[in-house]
């Protein structure tokens, strides 16, 4: 760029000395000096054309430095976010396998309730049935105690 402003600065300069070089009193210009005029017109142009678009270069780096940096800022905050839920992660994970090992512990003790509760059932099952026999001979029991005893009433008596 600043060889740019060098060569325009160079440029400038030249076309002083030309103009100086014209003499003020005379109105009329030699071919030669039109050319020569005319050139410098034309590089002047051109100069300008380039300064334009160098400012023109300039001000779209600009733009793009500030988008860099807003991006680099934005990726950099993501990846801080990205960090902080990893680590929630790694802690939800913890707190899953933890409850993970709660919930076998459960399921076994549940197992070994379901097991005793079982066991109760089966003894209060073989309880009745033995109690339902039992109530079956009961009649008879009493029967024979009733005959029993009139038997020893009767013996008393005799």
């Amino acid at each position: 760029m600043n060889t740019f402003f060098t060569s325009l600065e160079s440029e400038l300069s030249s076309s002083r000395i030309v103009y100086s070089s014209f003499d003020g009193s005379s109105t009329t210009l030699t071919i030669e000096q039109k050319n020569e005029l005319l050139g410098l017109e034309e590089r002047l142009k051109e100069l300008a054309n380039r300064a334009a678009k160098a400012v023109q270069d300039k001000n779209q780096l600009t733009a793009k430095e500030s988008i860099k940096r807003t991006m680099t800022r934005s990726l950099e905050s993501s990846l801080i976010r990205y960090n902080e839920v990893e680590t929630e992660v790694k802690q939800v994970d913890q707190i899953l396998a933890a409850l993970h090992e709660e919930v076998v512990e459960a399921q076994k003790k549940r197992e070994k309730m379901l097991a005793e509760r079982n066991g109760i059932y089966r003894s209060c099952k073989e309880m009745k049935m033995k109690l339902d026999a039992l109530g079956k001979e009961w009649a008879v029991y009493e029967a024979t105690a009733r005959a029993g005893e009139e038997e020893e009433k009767s013996v008393e008596a005799e």
